[in-house]
């Protein structure tokens, strides 16, 4: 008798398996978001155009005042400055990389504020006092948080770049790590290790140490979810790799308890047990023989 058989004979898709599944969608919801969470992170597709010092008290007022209640009179407010120091590219939209080379006087009389600057000449410098966000729909993204933009834009995609490497070394790691240790104390070490990473992730105070953080959610997140789509649950061991492993009692309760949950307990031949444990002697030997036959060639 196989494992598989005896899967058959204690229902293939039960309640026991319906809410082992239910347990790894939890588990593949939370996965998805780490994964997806990146999109957002950069939020490449968001205006930004050349901080200037002078005007910076009063672009940031703007965002006081409007964003929350009116987004297009925000919009209408950051333009104002932005018309005076950035100037236009050839389709007609504002640069993103260049000002103007400008000194602007900045001085208060009553209520307004008045600003003078010369740009007859049209000279323009690159952003040498950092960015500005229109933060109208995405208020905080990594780019304004490290100012990845223009030349430092390839950066956000090194950040991308090492999520992934995590993703496939985590696949590595962890696999090899449950062969060793099994199934379920691997699943509550990655779940440990993508709940500190993730925190960590969040208070990243530098550039480096983000994409080190993504590449630390990325390897745990990959493990986690791994690891349940293998043991099928969050609190038990898988009862296949407990029978490669010799365990047989502990394989046994599971399947039984499966079985009860099923209502098929009736189902199962009484030494069903020690008929795995025959398949996977002899299925142990077949492989020891087949390894030596290769040496031996």
């Amino acid at each position: 008798m196989k494992f598989d058989d005896v899967l058959v004979l204690i229902g293939e898709f039960g309640r026991y398996q319906r809410r082992m599944y239910f347990l790894c969608c939890l588990v593949g919801i939370s996965i998805a978001f780490q994964q997806m969470l990146q999109v957002f992170h950069l939020g490449i597709d968001e205006e930004h155009w050349c901080a200037v010092e002078e005007f910076s008290n009063e672009v940031e007022q703007c965002y006081k005042d409007y964003r929350k209640t009116d987004v297009q009179q925000y919009k209408q407010c950051i333009d104002k400055y932005r018309n005076l120091s950035i100037p236009r590219k050839k389709d007609g939209s504002f640069s993103q990389c260049r000002k103007y080379d400008a000194v602007y006087d900045v001085g208060t009389e009553f209520v307004l504020v008045n600003y003078t600057y010369d740009i007859s000449e049209n000279k323009t410098i690159s952003c040498d006092e950092g960015w500005v966000q229109d933060r109208s729909n995405l208020v905080r993204t990594i780019n304004s948080d490290f100012e990845l933009w223009c030349d430092r834009e390839p950066k956000a995609r090194i950040s991308q770049m090492f999520f992934f490497a995590g993703v496939f070394f985590g696949s590595l790691f962890f696999g090899f790590m449950a062969d060793w240790v099994g199934r379920c104390k691997t699943f509550f070490v990655t779940v440990t290790w993508l709940s500190l990473s993730s925190v960590l992730n969040a208070f990243a105070p530098t550039y480096w140490t983000y994409v080190l953080c993504r590449f630390l959610v990325a390897t745990g997140n990959m493990g986690t979810f791994e690891l349940a789509f293998v043991i099928g649950l969050v609190v038990q061991e898988s009862a296949r790799w407990l029978i490669t492993k010799g365990r047989y009692s502990e394989a046994e309760t599971i399947i039984r308890n499966a079985a009860k949950v099923n209502k098929t307990t009736d189902k199962l031949p009484p030494n069903f047990m020690e008929q795995l444990e025959k398949t996977a002697v002899v299925c142990s030997l077949w492989w020891a023989f087949g390894l030596g036959v290769f040496e031996l060639q």
